[in-house]
Parts: structure tokens; sequence; C-alpha cells
């Protein structure tokens, strides 16, 4: 479940590592101290990495893996409980993977849906 926690601190960060490159490739009034500090080398990197987070395709596959994490994060945390037995647990793996299903059969309103 660590790994689902990490995509979700990823996608909610998102922006701000968007910020940072823009802050390395332009420089910002607020850490001016910092603008003139950068090499060549580390605007590159910056410009390349700004250039990926804003890509269409980056973006849409962050939301669709953290939109399909939840639902397995949920499960995870239900199959964690005490009270579960291997009936109840193989219910909600199913219920799951309904859902999954469910997302992957209506692509167009998944797309739709803002998070």
């Amino acid at each position: 479940m660590e790994n689902i926690d990490g995509w979700e601190r990823f996608a909610q960060y998102h922006r701000f590592l968007i910020e940072l490159c823009e802050v390395v490739l332009y420089g910002n009034s607020e850490f001016s101290s910092f603008n003139d500090s950068w090499s060549a080398e580390d605007k590159k990197n910056a410009l390349a990495h700004l250039k990926a987070l804003e890509s269409f395709e980056f973006v849409y596959s962050l939301v669709t893996l953290f939109r399909s994490l939840s639902y397995m994060k949920e499960a995870a945390v239900k199959l964690q409980g005490k009270s579960q037995d291997l009936v109840s647990g193989m219910g909600i793996i199913e219920q799951c993977s309904k859902e999954l299903e469910r997302e992957r059969e209506d692509i167009d309103n998944f797309s739709e849906r803002r998070h």
C-alpha cells in the first residue's frame, strides 16, 4: 500500500514539481537568491522534466493511474481488517475488479471526469 500512497503524493505534488522546474528555468522573485545558481545542465534537465510533466500523455496516465489505484487502495484497506476471512476477501477483490472493469468499459465517461 506504500506504493499507492507514493503515487497519491506524486499526483498531489505534480503542480509543485512543475513550479520547481519553472523556478530553475526562469527564476522567481520569491526565490531570488537561487536565480543565478543553476547551471546550464540544471536548466537542461529542468526543461526536460517540465516537458514530460506537462505532456498530455503523462498527465492522462497519472490521472488514470491515480484513479485506478484508489479502487485498489480501498480494497487493500478492507482486506487488512481483522474480521476478514477468505470468502469476504474474495468478495472485496471481485468488487474491486468489477469497478475497474466498469471504468474500462465506460472510458469516455471516465476520461471526462475531473479528479
